[in-house]
């Protein structure tokens, strides 16, 4: 008979529990009882919203299940008290469920209570991140809120039914189309994963991370043969992937598998115990990284590995290559952050997407659906940050942020008026990916940041025109590429506004607009994707400007300083006798223009040719 009481065990006691557990499993003992919470009168609940039908998904696919309750108790629900509100898994109370993913606290608790608090009569969505496991079949995952220490919130048990199965062929009304069928463990390769090393936090991009995790052998046949497989990586609170080359390891066999060929066999009823290598991110971020268990060709069932790592600071460089056998694979592509204007009033935006409300700490504090415009403010006097819509209300002592929950996401800047006169359409007010309002205490300012892959920012530059060649706009296009890499790398020239590059005054950034008008342009940016000047394999920096009066400059003779052996005089034939438009190191665009009209020379040339000693590299995917 199991024992009541009426406090849940605390965090520290559920591990112990947990532990003893899975010593029990390995070992063959018996498990010790384990004491739960009752529920009390102040703490009730009702469910007003949750799933009835079966949620189909095809192995290993991830979804977000929503389940809304009403606080019908007398008691406030708290976030960050010590009775905070959270969700376990319940029959049986703090099993280890199968569809838990990184995101949860624990694979026994889903998440805390997404908002400060909840009143009495307030509402409130608790989000369920899942992953199916790999066998097919139909599950029943059950759920309860509890407050931490206290009690069982009454009334808030919710069962929800998984059905997995192979993705099968569907007709569109374009015909008939097949989704590929993953490859499913057999049901002789099982798995229970017993030992875990901890989140990696607080970790230098580009740091070599060592990763300890055991498994079980509660199949039916012996392992030979196991490998430790890279899957997907991303970022974590939404569904932007990360390519796999940003957590690869030279010590991998190739890009894709970072252990192969684990030597001697596990029986069943045994435990195999692996440690492996990978490297975090470069740049600054909540990542989680997906590794895959194999025996032999066949993925393990239970055998889905998920790493949250969380980058608090840039690596020295922003990313290195890594070799195996010879062959060099790319690193991911970088993301920089643009100082795009000062906000002195309150500033109303658009989601385009729906969006995740996160704030300085990477808490996810609510969403942010599609087409609704929220109002974010800064008020230096207390401190506070705030955002507000249609059923969304939050406060923040850290910046805020909206995160994209997909890919391709943008979002609008309602009152944002920045036209031009031959197009009275255009208005330059949409930015992709992620949204910041952030105060600089340097400068007592608070900016407007667009944080975005360096390509997509390059593609929203306005540095030259449709109707120039196309080799011109190669050279340029990398040229702006590069810069921007370089300030990135530095880290250095607006770190004390937390942004890379500036949005008028190092390179006219314009944001999405900008490519959806520019259509050549951007075809000339994702025909150079990755390419940057190098010196010495170096990025180094590359200044431009509209015109010189028939010669280039050196970079002592405009900037002083130590010399830059790539950025030295020569002959612009094209300028001469003309009025010099810039400070004239570099790049001469008008010169530029005609050279690749009049004389054919490819953007490779061209850049050769103002940046003197230079290559260019493709140095990311």
């Amino acid at each position: 008979m199991e024992h009541q009481t009426t406090t849940a065990p605390s965090a520290f006691l559920r591990k112990m529990i947990t532990f003893a557990m899975a010593m029990a499993v390995v070992f063959g003992v018996s498990a010790p009882a384990v004491s739960h919470a009752a529920t009390t009168p102040s703490y009730q609940a009702k469910i007003t919203a949750a799933p009835t039908a079966p949620i189909k998904l095809a192995p290993g696919e991830k979804t977000v299940v929503s389940v809304t309750y009403q606080n019908t108790g007398a008691t406030t629900w708290s976030k960050d008290s010590k009775s905070y509100v959270s969700m376990y898994t319940y029959e049986p109370k703090y099993r280890n469920s199968v569809f838990a993913t990184a995101a949860w606290i624990a694979p026994d608790q889903v998440t805390r209570l997404p908002v400060a608090s909840v009143k009495k009569s307030g509402t409130v969505t608790f989000k369920i991140p899942v992953t199916a496991p790999t066998k097919v079949g139909t599950y029943t995952e059950v759920f309860q809120l509890a407050a931490e220490d206290t009690a069982w919130i009454k009334n808030s048990l919710v069962k929800i039914t998984f059905v997995v199965e192979k993705p099968t062929v569907g007709t569109t009304s374009k015909g008939t189309t097949t989704t590929p069928t993953p490859v499913v463990a057999t049901e002789s390769h099982v798995a229970r994963r017993l030992i875990q090393s901890a989140p990696m936090e607080g970790v230098v991009g580009g740091q070599d991370l060592v990763f300890r995790v055991g498994f079980k052998n509660i199949g039916k046949t012996t392992w030979q043969t196991r490998t430790i497989q890279s899957v997907v990586t991303h970022f974590a609170e939404n569904s932007t992937s990360t390519p796999v080359s940003a957590f690869a390891h030279s010590s991998w066999v190739d890009g894709i598998r970072a252990r192969v060929s684990v030597e001697g066999t596990i029986a069943p009823g045994q435990l195999d115990l692996i440690d492996f290598t990978f490297r975090a991110p470069a740049r600054a971020g909540h990542y989680t990284a997906q590794f895959q268990y194999t025996v032999g060709d066949s993925p393990v069932d239970g055998g889905l590995i998920e790493i949250p790592v969380t980058v608090t600071t840039d690596a020295p460089i922003v990313s290195d290559a890594v070799g195996f056998g010879g062959q060099v694979q790319l690193p991911s592509e970088p993301r920089i952050r643009v100082g795009v204007s000062k906000v002195e009033a309150p500033l109303r935006v658009r989601s385009v997407m729906d969006y995740n409300i996160v704030d300085g700490s990477g808490a996810v504090l609510g969403t942010l659906p599609a087409n609704t415009i929220a109002t974010l403010s800064y008020t230096s006097s207390t401190g506070v940050y705030a955002i507000a819509a249609p059923g969304v209300a939050f406060e923040s002592q850290t910046f805020l942020r909206l995160e994209p929950i997909t890919p391709g996401s943008y979002f609008e800047l309602v009152d944002r008026k920045d036209g031009v006169t031959w197009n009275k359409t255009l208005n330059h007010n949409t930015f992709r990916d992620t949204f910041e309002l952030r105060y600089s205490v340097a400068n007592k300012m608070t900016w407007f940041i667009n944080e975005l892959p360096i390509e997509q920012y390059v593609a929203g530059v306005a540095e030259t025109s449709e109707n120039v060649p196309v080799e011109f706009q190669k050279a340029l296009m990398i040229a702006v590429r590069t810069y921007a890499y370089t300030a990135m790398d530095a880290g250095t020239k607006h770190k004390d506004r937390n942004y890379d590059v500036d949005a008028t005054y190092d390179q006219v950034y314009k944001g999405y607009a900008r490519e959806q008008y520019f259509k050549k342009v951007t075809a000339a940016v994702n025909a150079t994707r990755g390419q940057l000047v190098t010196y010495n394999d170096q990025a180094v920096v590359t200044p431009y400007y509209s015109r010189s009066d028939g010669r280039t400059r050196d970079w002592t003779e405009v900037w002083g300083g130590k010399a830059k052996p790539w950025l030295v005089s020569v002959k612009a034939e094209y300028d001469k006798g003309k009025t010099m438009w810039g400070h004239g190191v570099g790049m001469s665009a008008t010169d530029a223009m005609l050279r690749a009209d009049r004389e054919g020379l490819t953007y490779q040339q061209l850049l050769q040719y103002y940046y003197r000693g230079t290559s260019v590299q493709t140095r990311y995917q």
